[in-house]
This record gives C-alpha cells, sequence and structure tokens, in this order.
C-alpha cells in the first residue's frame, strides 16, 4: 500500500487526535491572518493620514520654512498661490492642489484663555483632498468669504461653544503685528487624528489671508497624485513648473523626503514588523509543540509499523505527510476563518478611541483590518510548511529507536 494512502487512513482512523492538531494549526493561522491584516490596515491608515493631514504625498513650501517653522514665519510663504495651484493642477501627476495657512491662535474667555492651531484651507478642494465631509458631527462646511469654521468636537467642549457661537482668534500677521478675527461656527468635526480633536479649526482661506495680512500668500501647498508610490517623479515634475515660474525659493519635496513625518511611517512599520515577528513565533511554536507532542504520543504505533518492515526512510515519509495532509487542511480553515473576521472588520473597523484619547499621533481612532492577498497566500503556505517541517526531528530520532523499546514506551 502507497505511504500516502497510509497517511490518509491514519488521519481518518484518528479523528480526535488530527482534529486536534488541525485545530491548532487553523487557530495559529486565523491569528497571523488577523495581525497581518491589523498590521496592513494600521499602515496604511498611518500614510493617509500624513498624506491628509500633513504633507500631501508631496509638499511645495518656501525652501526656509522648515527651518524656521516653530516661529510661525508666515513671511516665507508663497505669493501668488492661485495662479502656481492653476499651474500645478494642469500636470498630468497630480490629482488635488491643496492650498493652505498654518497659524496658531489664542482665544480670551474670562479669565481663561486657550490655544489652538487654526488651518485656513480651501473647503472645495478639502472635500475631497481629506474627505471633509465624512467628519462632521454638527453643522455643515463654512462657505467661502464667510467667517465661519468648523472645530474639532474636543476644543469646543473645552470652550464650551457649540453650532452658531462666536469666538474671536488673536493671532500674528505676516508683517510680525498682531491681528484678530471673529469666527463663528458652522461645524463641530471629528478629525480621524485624535490629538487634532482638542487643539485644530479650520476656516477659509480667504478669510485666513485677511486674518493674517497674507495677501494672495499661502505657507504651503499640499498636492495628492493617482499612484502614490510615484511620489519622486510627481515632485520633480511639480519642481519643474516652479523653476520655469522663477519661483526659485519654493521647493517641492515628496512626503518620503520630510523627515519627521517620513520617521512616524517607518518607525509604525518597524514596530509592526516586531510585533508580526513575536506572532509568527508564539503561532509556530504552538503548531510545532502540537505536531511533536501528537509524534512522541505515537511511540507504540512506530515500534508496530517498525516491527512489520519498515523502514525508517518510509516512518518519517509516512509522518510527515500526515502532517502535511492536516497541515493544508488546518491552514485553509484557519485563513478561512481569518478572512471571514477580518471582512466584517475592515467595513465596521476596531475603536480605539479609549485608548488613543490625549495621544498625539498620526493614527485614526477607529482602525479597519486590510486584507494583503500576498501576506495570506503567504501565511497558508508558512502554516503548512511549518506543521510539515516539525515532524521531521522527532520522527527521524523515533525512527531509529528499536521496535521493542519503542513498544515499551507509555
Amino acid at each position: 500500500m502507497k505511504i500516502s494512502k497510509i497517511a490518509f487512513r491514519n488521519i481518518k482512523r484518528n479523528k480526535r487526535r488530527s482534529i486536534l492538531s488541525g485545530s491548532a494549526i487553523a487557530a495559529a493561522t486565523m491569528v497571523i491572518v488577523l495581525m497581518f491584516s491589523m498590521i496592513n490596515g494600521m499602515l496604511t491608515d498611518i500614510e493617509w493620514n500624513v498624506t491628509s493631514y500633513a504633507t500631501g504625498h508631496v509638499r511645495v513650501r518656501n525652501i526656509e520654512y522648515d527651518k524656521n517653522e516653530m516661529f510661525n514665519p508666515l513671511h516665507l510663504n508663497i505669493p501668488e498661490a492661485k495662479k502656481l495651484t492653476e499651474e500645478i493642477d494642469a500636470i498630468p501627476e497630480t490629482v488635488i492642489v491643496a492650498p493652505r495657512i498654518m497659524f496658531p491662535g489664542i482665544v480670551y474667555k474670562g479669565e481663561d484663555s486657550y490655544k489652538m492651531q487654526g488651518v485656513g484651507v480651501d473647503f472645495a478642494k478639502e472635500v475631497e483632498f481629506q474627505k471633509l465631509e465624512e467628519h462632521i458631527l454638527q453643522g455643515e462646511i463654512p462657505e467661502t468669504g464667510k467667517n465661519e469654521v468648523v472645530m474639532g468636537y474636543g476644543l469646543a467642549e473645552k470652550m464650551g461653544l457649540s453650532i452658531g457661537d462666536k469666538f474671536t482668534v488673536l493671532t500674528s500677521t505676516v508683517y510680525r503685528g498682531s491681528n484678530g478675527m471673529t469666527f463663528t461656527i458652522a461645524g463641530i468635526m471629528n478629525f480621524v487624528i485624535s490629538g487634532m480633536n482638542t487643539t485644530t479649526f479650520l476656516a477659509p482661506i480667504d478669510r485666513v489671508q485677511r486674518l493674517v495680512k497674507a495677501g494672495n500668500a499661502v505657507t504651503e501647498l499640499l498636492i495628492k497624485i493617482p499612484d502614490g508610490d510615484n511620489t519622486k517623479t510627481a515632485a520633480a515634475a511639480v519642481q519643474l513648473v516652479l523653476d520655469k515660474g522663477g519661483n526659485s525659493e519654493l521647493i517641492a519635496k515628496p512626503f518620503q523626503e520630510l523627515s519627521f513625518t517620513y520617521f512616524w511611517i517607518e518607525l509604525a512599520r518597524s514596530i509592526y514588523d516586531i510585533m508580526a515577528l513575536v506572532f509568527f513565533i508564539l503561532a509556530s511554536s504552538v503548531i510545532v509543540n502540537t505536531t511533536m507532542m501528537v509524534i512522541f504520543e505515537r511511540m507504540k504505533e512506530i515500534g508496530t509499523i517498525g516491527a512489520m518492515g519498515m523502514t525508517g526512510g518510509e516512518i518519517q515519509k509516512l509522518f510527515f505527510l500526515e502532517a502535511f495532509y492536516i497541515g493544508l487542511i488546518g491552514a485553509l480553515v484557519g485563513v478561512i476563518l481569518g478572512i471571514g473576521m477580518t471582512i466584517p472588520l475592515s467595513i465596521y473597523g476596531i475603536d480605539f478611541s479609549a485608548s488613543m484619547e490625549g495621544i498625539d499621533f498620526d493614527i485614526s481612532n477607529i482602525i479597519y483590518p486590510k486584507l494583503s492577498f500576498r501576506s495570506t497566500v503567504f501565511v497558508y503556505i508558512y502554516s503548512a510548511a511549518v506543521s510539515s517541517l516539525a515532524t521531521i526531528l522527532p520522527t527521524r530520532k523515533a525512527a531509529h529507536i528499536e521496535p521493542v523499546e519503542a513498544l515499551r514506551s507509555t
């Protein structure tokens, strides 16, 4: 009888043992699939947040702005931004060009003062750029030309403000003087980055230009492109437009070269790789221990088939095939379960709001796991391979034991 048929017969004959072994492999595989999906979802989330709120895929600024950013250098700006935005918009490599003005502000309310981060934006662009409408909790998006804002819900609560309330923000201008403007709250927003909800409000860029006396200038242009992996080519195309227009003081950089933000993405990637490795080790130990335990429990069986004339090599092959078949089935079940659990989570997400409260990090309160076909196939092959290879050492040792000794083992 062929060894493969004997392996199948042994699996069917010892259903309880086979189910227990396969269940351990399935559970370990399911956990790895879920972990990989979580890691993939987190990395996708961080990159989207960075490119939507901080840098775009490509960012245009004054070449000296980054060095002086902590001093709010509004004078290091992009003049005639509207014309430049239209020129960059015409580049095939770009999709959206969003002008912004970043400015710190302070509000005095009675004896209390509140520091905040204001952002002047073109709301028509931001609706697509950062999916703005999806995050409005109350009210509506402000209209261009009106002194209206959308404010993070945490900041509104802290200041005791709601829809329709007014506040006067004070800030410095391009000329280093002071100026103030009264805004009405048109909308309350839930930013996906928890830290922004207690610090940030968005206002129409034309009103902010008037507030900071910037004329037609903005502090930065954020650009999104069709292919997020082709940022360097897009940055080069944007830089060419800048150079042709005589804007030698401006520089276009892909977000990977913006050290601070890209550092967080790379740090997150390294952390998640370590987490994945730990889960791989834990899952592998479960699979290996289960497989080895099954083999050592079958010493009498090994002694019996050895006494019947099966060689050591044939015994090894038999147990390898048994583990291989159980591994294939168990890993398949684990992958199916992992996918089945990931799909609804990828739709509804996992809410980390409580644990992320007060943490200023570029990750959303709700994480949506994301399946990767490549990693899922890898996990399946890996789990089946580990369960099969785990039989080699114990069966090799057992196959060289004399049948009489094997039959005496308990």
